[in-house]
């Protein structure tokens, strides 16, 4: 964006909970009066972006946290108003409700979100997301299939003008290695350690392919989540604790050393409306063993043949090792540089941004 002249800031939204005796209109007057004494104190910056204390009840719904956003924005804006031509916000709910009654400018909307699914199980959440779509210059899906998703459940025409912009997919801290064979020996995940993005099952399929097939298999688990204890439990009850290496969340720019010592991901997430993780051990030189979870099918469908094994829902834990002994056997006709050259054709940052910047030109012509 920026080699096309582009100048962007970004506004963060920080929800905080307050307590239930707390008066909405005496936090905020203290927010202002912090904001009116010194705004640095109120208003925290790193690099272009700026945070915005937001109060929210406890356990907040969606268009509770909505509303808490908008009045937050707002407030802000009237410290450090916004030179934007065009809003571009990440999620309808709850950033694009919030969004579409302050802003002036042309507001774009990208959603990605995989918890959409249970907010749109509400009826008033639905409406609110209508008009979400309704509002926004442009509104955008990272898949088709989410897209389908958002479609069947809203049951609204407007929905027809949503448009699909993959995620971004940040290249410039990998590396492709070309290996001389891939005995599926090093497995590795990354990812939030939770039951939604199926860590339980891979930690028992591991567990499997060690005893029924190679025992010399090793597991590496980069993330954190709910899941960290029950695996560390796991791997003692399974006498698999110099075999699983938890390596909890680590910066973007590690990955490339992750992915170096590594020669099978294995991501048996249920549901994903994109799914970054895979895509980047593509383009590492890592084949994938996967579910067919939405955005699999989207991302990596037409990869089948070169680096990736889909695998339909509902799998065993046997099933998928068999899935993976295949894989194996058939190393020698994967082509992982060619996988890694179509991701790169289709996520990149410069692919991606020139999407986006023909979006924007719509919007303000």
């Amino acid at each position: 964006m920026l080699q096309e002249g582009v100048h962007a800031t970004v506004e963060v939204p920080m929800g905080f909970a307050t307590s239930p005796k707390a008066n909405p209109l005496i936090t905020w007057q203290s927010l202002r009066a912090v904001a009116e004494k010194n705004i640095e104190n109120c208003f925290r910056t790193e690099g272009e972006a700026t945070y915005i204390p937001c109060p929210i009840p406890a356990n907040p719904s969606s268009l509770e946290k909505a509303k808490s956003f908008a009045k937050g924005i707002h407030f802000k804006r009237e410290f450090l108003p916004t030179e934007a031509d065009v809003i571009h916000a990440h999620l309808g709910l709850p950033t694009g409700l919030a969004l579409t009654g302050i802003s002036q400018q042309p507001l774009i909307v990208t959603e990605h979100q995989s918890n959409l699914r249970m907010l749109l199980a509400h009826r008033e959440t639905r409406e609110s997301y209508k008009q979400v779509i309704h509002e926004s210059a442009a509104f955008l899906c990272v898949s088709e299939f989410l897209k389908k998703q958002i479609t069947s459940v809203l049951d609204d025409p407007i929905t027809k003008s949503i448009q699909v912009v993959p995620n971004v997919l940040d290249f410039s801290e990998l590396e492709f290695i070309r290996r001389e064979a891939f005995q599926s020996l090093s497995w590795i995940y990354v990812g939030n350690l939770t039951f939604q993005k199926g860590v339980s099952k891979l930690l028992k399929t591991f567990a499997l392919y060690k005893k029924k097939v190679e025992p010399t298999a090793t597991l590496t688990l980069i993330g954190n989540g709910p899941l960290h204890q029950w695996i560390k439990k796991f791997a003692q009850n399974h006498d698999l604790e110099d075999s699983i290496n938890l390596c909890g969340a680590q910066p973007h720019s590690t990955l490339k050393k992750y992915f170096s010592e590594a020669d099978l991901m294995v991501h048996l997430s249920e549901y994903e409306t994109f799914g970054i993780a895979p895509l980047e051990a593509i383009v590492s030189g890592i084949p994938v063993i996967t579910l067919n979870n939405g955005g699999s099918d989207d991302t990596l469908g037409d990869l089948k043949n070169k680096c990736v094994e889909i695998i339909e829902k509902p799998s065993s834990e046997k099933a998928i090792v068999e899935r993976i002994i295949h894989l194996t056997a058939r190393s020698d006709k994967l082509d992982l540089a060619g996988a890694c050259q179509i991701v790169k054709s289709r996520y990149s940052a410069e692919i991606i941004a020139k999407q986006l910047l023909s979006i924007y030109q719509d919007c303000l012509s």
